[in-house]
């Protein structure tokens, strides 16, 4: 069963622990921080990959195994298009 991330920060810190702080062979480095409006700004060796991520946070979705656990994201596209998604998928792309 995946971890639920209890609010935002948690969510932030998950996200600068993976690249080269969970793989000492990675190459890359993530950052994220707090917008005004309270989405997240997740960068990639310094450059901006997501400018805004609205951490969904309590809500759930079913993950690809099935797994009613999982909290949630919301991608929003500078145009305004959105995207939910899984945060333990998310977080597994970041390498």
């Amino acid at each position: 069963m995946a971890a639920i991330r209890r609010n935002v920060q948690d969510f932030m810190a998950a996200i600068r622990a993976q690249g080269k702080n969970a793989n000492g062979t990675s190459p890359n480095l993530y950052g994220a921080t707090q917008n005004a409006d309270g989405s997240v700004t997740v960068t990639k060796n310094g450059s901006t990959l997501y400018s805004r991520i609205i951490y969904n946070m309590g809500n759930q979705i079913v993950g690809a195994q099935g797994d009613g656990n999982q909290d949630s994201m919301t991608v929003v596209s500078a145009e305004g298009v959105t995207a939910v998604g899984s945060v333990t998928n998310f977080l597994s792309t970041l390498t």
